[in-house]
């Protein structure tokens, strides 16, 4: 092989390693996002729980909210998968998400160590060529 075509293979493969590692970056970012709604669910169930009254404003999605009663202020319904919904008191529901948001904190954790070792194998075989 020629030095143009080492180049051209460097350069393929740096770009390759680009793009896996903003892959890895995008994942990072949307477990984040998933633990920022994870934490407003605790917060809500934190409100339901302490709510004075029966009335509510429930959202509906993209901050349209329609009024309700709360019959049940103990009780949530939490999807658990598949289409399958059971019943939890509040207590129960919050110990759920915080066993998800500290899954969650857990994966983001391995994935930026990860990253940042993948960022100085790529950065160490770099300064050898």
């Amino acid at each position: 092989m020629n030095s143009q075509e080492d180049q051209q293979r460097a350069m393929m493969e740096m770009q390759m390693l680009q793009q896996e590692v903003q892959k890895v970056e995008q994942e990072i970012v949307e477990l984040e996002k998933r633990k920022i709604e994870l934490e407003m669910v605790l917060s809500s169930l934190d409100e339901i729980k302490n709510q004075k009254g029966d009335g509510t404003l429930i959202p509906i999605g993209s901050g349209v909210f329609v009024k309700g009663k709360l019959t049940q202020k103990g009780k949530v319904l939490i999807n658990i998968g598949a289409d399958v919904v059971i019943e939890k008191t509040v207590v129960e529901a919050k110990k759920i998400i915080q066993k998800q948001s500290e899954g969650i904190t857990g994966l983001q954790q391995k994935l930026e160590s990860d990253l940042r070792e993948f960022v100085n194998n790529v950065q160490q075989n770099t300064s050898r060529s």
